[in-house]
This record gives C-alpha cells, structure tokens and sequence, in this order.
C-alpha cells in the first residue's frame, strides 16, 4: 500500500511539475489590457442585473443578458442605459438568457431554460425561434451559445446535451458538428474571420479549433489541451464560459474561476491575460469594432470595458 502511495505521489508531483514546465512556454507576449469604464450593480431596475451572463456588441450598442430578471438589457457603447426587452405583456417571453451573438441587425439567444435560440430585432421585435426540449437530433437541452452564421442559420452549443449542432435559415437542424463527439458541458462558439470556429469546452477547461465543415482541428488551453482543471498558469483555465474574436483575429475566453480574461492570437498562442482582481466570475465577453473587450463579470453584477494599452495599439 505505501509502495502504491509513493507511485502515485510521485505521478502527481511528475504531473504538475510537467505542467509548470509547459506553462513557462506561456509567456505574456503582449502587455495585458487595460480597464476603461465599468457599470451596473445588482437589482431589478434599469441599468442592474440579476445573474448576468451573455453580452454582444453592435456598432453602436451594448446588449447584456440579464438572466435572472429574463431578459436583454441595451446599452450605448459608454454605458449608457437605452432600453430592455421583452416587456410585460409581449407575446414571447424569455426564459433564462445565456450567451448572445449578432448577424445582420439580428441578435440570437441562447436560451438556457427554454431549450431554444429566439432571434430577435436589435429594437427588440420577436423573430422567430427554434430548438425544442430533447435528445433527439434538433432537440436542446439547456443551450449555452451561439453563433450566427452569414446565412442567417446557426451553430448551438448544448450544455447538457453536450455537443455541437447546425440550423438552417429557417431554424431546421442541418448537421451535428465533430460527428457524435460528446463534449463535458460546452459553453460557447465564436465563428473565427477563416470562417471556421472556437468552440468553448467550459468544463473541460480548454478551447478547440473547429473546422468550417465541423471537424475539430486542434485544442488548446490547460496542459497542451488536455481537460485538466487550471490553476492560473497563463494559458490556462478553470472553466471556460465564453469566447469572442476581435477584428484582429485575436481570441478572447472567459477564465470563470481564475477571475480573468486569457487572449490568444489566431494561431491559439497565448498573448496575454487581465482582469484579476478587478473581475470576480467573468461569464461573457465580446469584441467591439475598435477592438474593445466588454466582459460581464457574474459575481460583481457589472460589465467592464477594456482595451490595449495605447503603446501597444
């Protein structure tokens, strides 16, 4: 028994010590991020959260999933609060909004408690919906992000249904993504400017390159990809909840636990990480057309804007 204790021990100091090796690799190759402005605080009024998650960024405007309280708020790109939607009395009512995505003047959400994707107007008119409660190919079980695509169809991920499926224009399933590939809790997609895509693993802590037509080229986050939990090595994550691309290419992902955000070039080198100890339980994250990350931070109940530092710009 003590000759399996010491095997094992030695295993596990070979592990992380492996580990620490890899992660000196990781060095910061761009300075981190700089925060610019923050806003919101707990509550149901405008302008507060209650559980927020999603977050998605048009020319001009800010739209926040406000989860608890069922429904998207708007804001102007300075903090502004515009409006919310739905309001009592609409015909279609949210459920619990997760991560969100724009297309066209549309803007597509998840919904985590209505086992759907319902589009949406950027002033907030209903469009259409669909998903339903399953297993069965087309079904959803609790979807967590989106992508929207140019033809107006989409790309699901299913947190506890654990994959990847496409739809139409119309809202009909096309294909299930990496075949019958099960992933552990996916969070988000974000549809790269090659027209492939990342795809967040979130409790698998890592990140994939996904293929236009669906194949999963390569993984990366953790120890070179590999579901391990993360300590704050850089590179690394202990849940990953979501994922936006910049105008650059460059890949910003939500660390949930580590209270950061890790940005990675199009490749998936690591550039750089920010956020601690300003950011509590980042959850979501977009890019701005300037190149701005916005990041909800779930545990603090605000969002926060950052940018390059001017030097580096």
């Amino acid at each position: 028994m003590r000759r399996v204790f010491i095997a094992l021990f030695f295993m596990l100091a070979l592990a992380v010590g492996g580990a620490f090796f890899v992660s000196r690799g990781h060095v910061l190759r761009e300075p981190p991020y700089e925060k610019l402005a923050e806003w919101g605080a707990a509550g149901d009024g405008p302008g507060e959260f209650r559980d927020p998650t999603g977050i998605a960024v048009s020319h001009d405007k800010v739209f926040v999933a406000d989860a608890r309280n069922a429904r998207i708020q708007i804001f102007s790109l300075q903090g502004e609060f515009l409006d919310f939607f739905p309001k009592a009395g609409d015909a279609t009512m949210l459920g619990r909004p997760m991560n969100l995505d724009i297309q066209d003047d549309q803007l597509f959400i998840a919904d985590y408690d209505l086992d759907a994707v319902l589009v949406f107007t950027l002033d907030g008119v209903f469009q259409h919906a669909f998903g339903a409660a399953g297993e069965a190919a087309g079904a959803l079980n609790s979807p967590s992000g989106v992508a929207a695509l140019p033809t107006g169809g989409a790309l699901v991920v299913d947190f506890y249904g654990g994959r990847l499926q496409a739809f139409d224009e119309t809202g009909a399933f096309t294909t299930a993504f990496a075949g019958a590939r099960k992933f552990i809790y996916p969070s988000d997609i974000a549809r790269r400017r090659d027209a492939g895509f990342v795809l967040a693993e979130g409790y698998a802590h890592r990140l994939h390159f996904v293929t236009p037509d669906g194949a999963i080229e390569r993984s990366f986050g953790g120890f070179v990809g590999i579901r391990l939990p993360g300590m704050p090595f850089p590179g690394w994550f202990k849940t990953v909840s979501s994922v936006a691309i910049d105008p650059g290419g460059r890949i910003a992902a939500t660390d949930f636990y580590n209270g950061r955000v890790q940005m990675f070039d199009e490749r998936g080198r690591f550039l750089t990480h920010f956020g601690a100890p300003d950011l509590q339980k980042p959850f979501g994250i977009a890019a701005g057309p300037d190149g701005k990350v916005y990041v909800v931070d779930n545990g603090a109940s605000r969002i926060s804007v950052w940018g390059r530092p001017t030097a580096a710009r």
